[in-house]
C-alpha cells in the first residue's frame, strides 16, 4: 500500500519507509513467537493471502484456510479440545 494522500512526495517516502519497518518487525516477532512455542511456521505473503481469500469468498466458504494436512491437524486437535473443555496445553 502506498500512501500518497494529502502528503507531499518527501512525506509520502517516509511513510513508506515506516510502513515497511513496521511490517519487518512483525514478521520479526510472528518468527520469534514462532520458535519460541516451537511450531513449525511459514509466512505467507500478502498477495497469497488475498488470493486465497478472493478465492474462498467467490466459492462462497466461510472458513478460508489453506489446504494443509499438519493445519488440519492443528485445527482437529484444539477444536476436540475445546469440545472436551480441555484447557489448552502451553509450550514449555
Amino acid at each position: 500500500m502506498k500512501v500518497t494522500a494529502n502528503f507531499p512526495v518527501d512525506r509520502a517516502a517516509s511513510a513508506t519507509s515506516l510502513e515497511d519497518a513496521h511490517r519487518r518487525h512483525s514478521r520479526l516477532r510472528l518468527e520469534d513467537l514462532a520458535k519460541s512455542s516451537r511450531v513449525a511456521f511459514k509466512l505467507t505473503e500478502p498477495e497469497e493471502v488475498a488470493e486465497l481469500a478472493l478465492e474462498g469468498i467467490r466459492a462462497g466458504r466461510f472458513w478460508i484456510l489453506p489446504e494443509s494436512e499438519a493445519g488440519d491437524e492443528r485445527v482437529r486437535a484444539r477444536m476436540e479440545g475445546i469440545l472436551a473443555r480441555r484447557n489448552p496445553v502451553l509450550p514449555d
